[in-house]
């Protein structure tokens, strides 16, 4: 039969949840490449000219960590359904 979906146990077609979960993978990857350039550049280049350069390198790694792990808990969450 030619015409038939595939149809997977949650009752989604199997192709739109590959497709989002392909999709998820394509943003995490690019964000995380994002926020690495982010990283070099603060510190190479200071913003602030008065909060020490230490603390904001660590303010900001400290974000950019909170903002990965929210992003790959989102990615193996996808994944996951």
């Amino acid at each position: 039969m030619e015409g038939r979906r595939e149809i997977g146990k949650d009752g989604y077609p199997r192709g739109l949840v590959v497709t989002i979960a392909s999709l998820s993978l394509i943003a995490s990857s690019v964000l995380a490449v994002y926020l690495i350039y982010r990283i070099v550049k603060i510190i190479r280049y200071p913003y602030s000219t008065t909060v020490p350069h230490e603390v904001e390198i660590g303010a900001n790694i400290i974000l950019f960590g909170a903002l990965f792990f929210i992003v790959f808990l989102g990615v193996y969450l996808n994944l996951a359904v």
